[in-house]
């Protein structure tokens, strides 16, 4: 009874699992040579599925269900995105395209500190004065045109920041900053249309103190602006701006300090749907600051009083960053290829053995061979009806 049982259950999962079977061997039915239609037989058994089949169908089919996992915590969690970074450089010279400062982030302040010296103020002091030009060439005359930028406390107002606590923090609403942010950067020297910015610190000219260059060897220019930056992990707001405070000189008396502040015009493009289907997405264009060339010249007083320059201009390279998510069509196309992939070649292994299983089957049905079992119980049968037909005569004779 136990052995009926575990057959009948082994028969069961036999079953079930040849249910699973991806590669059954197709069985055509003909008569007279013809091949019957399907919809004559459709109660005919049409496929002939394997054990052995059934197995391999459920190995690829539990793989296919863990890796269409692997492929959906990817695509939440974002852990295989497409990032690039390219730097083009322009044809500056024929430059046509203006940056205007004022519609972008970039701000910047500047103050003179004397260490100890909390009362030195940079816009009202008898040893130096600062001057804030936006310069223009004139086409006419090949020349440049200037137009005076007032200057003013930044307070919470002039610098540009969308942290103000932090502005506080830093000391910057007490520096100077533009009045207006009006100014366009454009080209360079030998453009047609070269535009910049300028910032300029003259030395006293006459009636100055006994102790100016005392004074000035003690002055230390701090300039800090906004930059801007492309966060690549950050997939709500990935343009982010902070204040960079590497322009920090200390004047030299005798010396001209020169800075080139090269202000670069960005692009980037971010795909982060996960149902994107074609290439494109969200656009942004921002300023930043990658590069500050310094010169150091001698300074003479018979040509110029200028003891710091700084100008803001227009950068040659641009960079472009993109970024792009991993969506569900690349994960579909990523399982579908691995389901091709494992199909195939499970279908060669287990194509060496169904069809020799099928013949074995057939040929197993054919030709039934009595089984042992089966001739000892006929013999005890028959045995049984010749011992009653002795009694029988034994008993009728007497």
């Amino acid at each position: 009874m136990v052995k009926g049982i575990l057959a009948k259950a082994s028969g069961f999962v036999t079953d079930r699992i040849k249910g699973f079977d991806m590669y059954p061997t197709s069985i055509n039915f003909t008569f007279n040579g013809q091949e019957l239609p399907r919809s004559l037989i459709l109660s005919m058994i049409r496929e002939f599925k394997t054990l052995i089949g059934g197995v391999v169908s459920i190995v690829i089919k539990v793989i296919i269900i863990l890796y269409s996992y692997l492929m959906l915590r990817i695509m939440i969690e974002r852990k295989n995105t497409q990032k690039s970074v390219n730097t083009v450089v322009t044809d500056i010279l024929n430059d046509k395209s203006p940056v205007h400062l004022n519609t972008s982030d970039f701000s910047f302040a500047f103050n003179g500190i004397i260490e100890g010296d909390n009362s030195f103020d940079l816009l009202d002091n008898p040893y130096v004065s600062v001057e804030l030009f936006q310069w223009v060439k004139n086409t006419t005359t090949g020349g440049f045109d200037s137009t005076d930028i007032p200057m003013v406390k930044c307070e919470k107002t002039f610098f540009k920041f969308y942290n103000q606590t932090e502005v506080e923090k830093l000391g910057i609403e007490d520096y100077i900053c533009p009045q207006n942010r009006n100014f366009l950067i454009q080209g360079n020297s030998l453009s047609e249309d070269f535009l910049f910015l300028e910032l300029n610190i003259d030395k006293c000219k006459t009636g100055c103190p006994a102790d100016l260059d005392t004074v000035l060897s003690k002055i230390r220019m701090e300039i800090p602006f906004v930059n801007t930056y492309f966060n690549f992990d950050d997939f709500n707001s990935p343009v982010k701006t902070y204040i960079d405070g590497r322009l920090t000189f200390d004047l030299l008396p005798g010396y001209l300090i020169r800075n080139d502040v090269f202000i670069q015009k960005n692009e980037a493009e971010y795909l982060d749907s996960y149902f994107a289907y074609q290439p494109g997405g969200t656009k942004k264009e921002f300023v930043g600051v990658d590069r500050v060339d310094q010169r150091l010249a001698v300074q003479h007083d018979s040509v110029s009083e200028t003891i710091f320059k700084m100008q803001f201009v227009k950068d040659e390279a641009t960079k472009s960053f993109e970024r792009t998510v991993f969506s569900f069509m690349e994960a579909f196309g990523n399982i579908g290829g691995l389901f091709e992939i494992m199909e195939i070649a499970g279908g060669f292994f287990v194509g060496v053995f169904s069809g020799r299983m099928f013949l074995f089957t057939i040929l197993s049905h054919l030709y039934q061979i009595e089984a042992p079992d089966d001739r000892e119980e006929i013999n005890h049968r028959s045995k049984s009806i010749r011992m009653t037909g002795i009694s029988l005569e034994t008993y009728c004779s007497h």
